[in-house]
């Protein structure tokens, strides 16, 4: 079971952040839209279950691994992708088959282990990939395998995929391609 309450996301990603941190917290971004209740952002509340503690050996919230990113302790995407399935592990561990959280926590336990890893390579395939679905979704007319990349000086294509790059952190100009900010 998560912490219900408490507090916000933290600091915003700046370009003081590696590019390193900034595609972990995207990938954090992510989980924490799909976790609509707020169950798994802070620290459970031992007052509100006190048999937490003794059930879950090494309690885990998205509000700690936001830190842990912060805080640059993660050395290797693994790390990170341990920690976010252990967010999800405590919850199928602490709570009951038939209840909601458990369901969600199975549910995003899953995607933990689909997470790309963020190397700027691994990660530059994965967000095209995404980038080419949105515009095969928009544009059809537009899509084939790589004409998402090759129809960049298309307007509403172009503005459409700096926009998506500038949430990611990334630009684009004409003699480099995609590149990280």
């Amino acid at each position: 079971m998560g912490g219900k309450g408490g507090g916000g996301k933290g600091p915003s990603p700046n370009r003081h952040l590696s590019f390193h941190q900034r595609r972990l917290l995207a990938i954090l971004s992510e989980f924490e839209a799909d976790d609509g209740n707020g169950w798994f952002q802070s620290e459970v509340d031992p007052q509100q279950y006190p048999d937490y503690a003794a059930k879950i050996q090494q309690p885990m919230w998205f509000a700690k691994v936001r830190e842990k990113i912060l805080q640059n302790l993660y050395q290797n995407f693994e790390q990170f992708r341990n920690d976010m399935g252990l967010v999800f592990a405590n919850a199928l561990t602490y709570n009951k088959r038939e209840e909601d959280i458990f369901k969600i926590a199975e549910r995003l336990f899953q995607k933990t282990r689909g997470m790309p890893d963020p190397n700027p390579a691994i990660w530059l395939r994965y967000t095209t990939e995404k980038i080419g679905r949105r515009v095969k979704e928009k544009w059809p007319q537009y899509f084939s395998t790589f004409t998402y990349t090759a129809n960049m000086g298309l307007p509403e294509i172009r503005a459409e995929l700096l926009g998506i790059l500038a949430a990611q952190g990334m630009t684009f100009t004409e003699r480099v391609g995609i590149k990280a900010a």
